[in-house]
């Protein structure tokens, strides 16, 4: 298992690396979110015990580059991966337009509510950098989670 928790990490700081550095760079409205991508690949691949101890310290780490009040972004992942473990009961969550539709849902819910514990609202810069970011982050996360899928096959044979 230690090498499968070697390559999440190497992806999570490529996350990081993208999320602060190339995405801002591009546009400093726009929020891409690709940890909910990684996180919708280990609700899917990975057993629960290690994929939410991954959620929790991957979103603590995250936690240094954000700005946020101290917890806040490890509650509102842990909360997001819970989310997504339930409703994967209900839904297939290996399709394609699923994993968009749940991406772009928990996306809005996770803007909402760090918005709300950091006490500035990302609707004051107009919706379409919102919806415009909720759309590429729903288009990325299938790529997270192939990626993800790679990641743990390889390391199961």
């Amino acid at each position: 298992m230690w090498k499968i928790a070697i390559k999440l990490f190497g992806l999570f700081v490529l996350i990081l690396l993208i999320e602060t550095t190339i995405t801002p760079y591009i546009s400093g409205f726009l929020r891409i979110d690709l940890f909910l991508g990684l996180i919708m690949g280990l609700v899917i691949y990975v057993p629960f015990a290690y994929g939410i101890t991954a959620t929790f310290i991957f979103s603590f780490l995250l936690q240094a580059f954000s700005g946020a009040r101290l917890g806040s972004l490890p509650f509102v992942y842990i909360g997001v991966y819970l989310g997504i473990e339930l409703v994967k009961g209900f839904v297939y969550p290996e399709n394609i337009l699923v994993q968009i539709a749940l991406v772009c849902v928990f996306n809005i819910l996770v803007v909402a509510i760090t918005g709300g514990f950091m006490d500035i609202w990302f609707v004051e810069e107009g919706l379409c950098p919102l919806i415009l970011g909720t759309a590429l982050t729903g288009l990325a996360a299938p790529v997270m989670i192939v990626t993800i899928k790679q990641l743990y096959q390889t390391n199961e044979s």
